[in-house]
């Protein structure tokens, strides 16, 4: 093979670096290393992932002599993937879920060479707005005295209060609750990657 522009894998997360690791020294012979630009790596699977395995593929990718044109690494999956994959089947394997965070930590070589790009769902960073359960939505309600706040107050009108909350409840959570819309799956997950789960 004397020219390749693009390589790209589509397998489970657990085979993508096994794959690489078979693919890489034989491209390391042939002129197309000289030619490669990019490298997308599309998975289906997230369970079976193996720290050592994608560090060793760092290694072989990070080396400039041997790719010069390497300029991009995408690692994706589609949200239909992820989707498809059942939570009881994340529950179980749930010590590999951060392994979307951690594939910069271990190709740490060709992120600091700005050459990856993780481009999976769940390490978009998605704003999460937390209060407890006696404010719900009016704790992050806008301050309705501003000229800013005429078109929301027109929308949602103060609507009679409710029992052990403040007057202004209904109206700012039914605007919240409205304006709001967090996958359950994606939050839950999320959280897990902060606490450490």
């Amino acid at each position: 093979m004397r020219r390749l522009k693009r390589l790209k894998i589509r397998s489970t997360l657990s085979d993508i670096p096994k794959m690489l690791r078979r693919i890489l020294p034989q491209l390391q012979l042939s002129p197309a290393r000289h030619t490669l630009e990019s490298i997308i790596l599309n998975f289906f699977c997230t369970t079976g992932y193996d720290a050592q395995m994608w560090i060793s593929v760092d290694e072989m990718l990070a080396d400039v002599a041997t790719y010069p044109c390497l300029r991009t690494i995408v690692i994706s999956t589609s949200i239909d993937s992820f989707l498809d994959y059942s939570l009881s089947s994340m529950a179980q394997h749930c010590n590999n879920m951060p392994f979307a965070l951690a594939l910069h930590e271990h190709l740490r070589q060709c992120s600091d060479r700005g050459l990856l790009r993780v481009d999976i769902p769940i390490t978009l960073p998605v704003p999460t707005i937390i209060g407890d359960d006696e404010d719900e939505g009016t704790f992050f309600a806008a301050n309705a005295s501003t000229a800013a706040a005429g078109r929301i107050t027109q929308l949602y009108p103060r609507r009679a209060p409710l029992p052990a909350h403040a007057a202004f409840f209904p109206s700012a959570a039914a605007a919240y609750g409205e304006g709001t819309t967090v996958s359950s799956y994606q939050f839950e997950s999320s959280m897990s990657f902060e606490i450490g789960v």
